[in-house]
């Protein structure tokens, strides 16, 4: 493999990467908006917007560890790679990058970006069930007044 292959496919990981991290936030900006805007009290709704979610969360958790995973092998095959393959013109490109870029490129932990997305995963939940609550004792405050109104 050539450098620059590993240099393009680094960066094509960290991009993917970006984007998993994107539709996990979006995702949850969606379901609270959707969550806080509702009325009435849903609990079976409630329950499968969890699970959904639940799942939805474990699958681009895993993604995000799998890509994640790949960007740290390529980072590592740029740091080892012999320079004695390169052509004499690749060299002082070779040579700006390791000295300029390769410095600021770092190796993610995989295990902190995991415990980073199930807590947020579980603040979600949380807040999505502390927004039912607060559905719940509205509807009930509702219900009251509407029976205390003659």
């Amino acid at each position: 493999m050539r450098f620059a292959d590993l240099v393009t496919l680094y960066f094509q990981q960290s991009s993917a990467l970006q984007t998993l991290w994107i539709v996990y936030i979006v995702v949850i900006g969606g379901l609270l908006a959707v969550s806080a805007l509702r009325r009435d009290p849903d609990r079976i709704g409630g329950v499968l917007a969890t699970v959904l979610f639940l799942i939805f969360a474990h699958k681009n958790l895993g993604s995000i560890q799998d890509t994640a995973t790949i960007r740290n092998a390529t980072l590592q095959g740029i740091r080892q790679y012999d320079i004695s393959q390169m052509q004499g013109a690749d060299n002082g490109g070779f040579n700006a990058f390791k000295n300029q870029v390769l410095p600021n490129l770092f190796m993610q932990d995989v295990q902190r970006i995991g415990h980073f997305h199930r807590i947020c995963a579980g603040i979600t939940v949380l807040t999505l069930w502390a927004l039912q609550l607060r559905r719940r004792l509205s509807y009930r405050q509702r219900m009251r007044e509407a029976a205390a109104t003659p």
